[in-house]
């Protein structure tokens, strides 16, 4: 499986850059990791040798208007349990029925 990740990554100063970071290692265990960050480059080496870092500008529009966050912050457990995009998430070990 291949995913597309928007987030933030250092020189950006965030908590959230520092996690995704933190993150990042752990998703590729299991798929094809895809970063996609704004216009500047990763200060982590690693990170750059180890994924492939796109601009975000790049990602096809069609693909944006119907993402898998979308259908995952559904609040009606049931829609999101019979989603594809959640039973992908969970396949992965990302996500848990309430």
């Amino acid at each position: 499986m291949r995913i597309a990740f928007f987030s933030p990554l250092n020189p950006v100063q965030s908590g959230i850059s520092d996690y995704s970071e933190e993150l990042l290692p752990y998703l590729a265990r299991g798929v094809t990791v895809d970063v996609y960050i704004d216009k500047y480059r990763p200060s982590n080496a690693a990170i750059a040798a180890q994924f492939t870092v796109r601009l975000a500008s790049a990602f096809p529009a069609a693909q944006r208007a119907v993402s898998c966050a979308d259908h995952v912050r559904r609040p009606q457990w049931r829609i999101r349990l019979r989603s594809p995009c959640w039973q992908q998430y969970a396949a992965a070990g990302l996500g848990h029925a309430e």
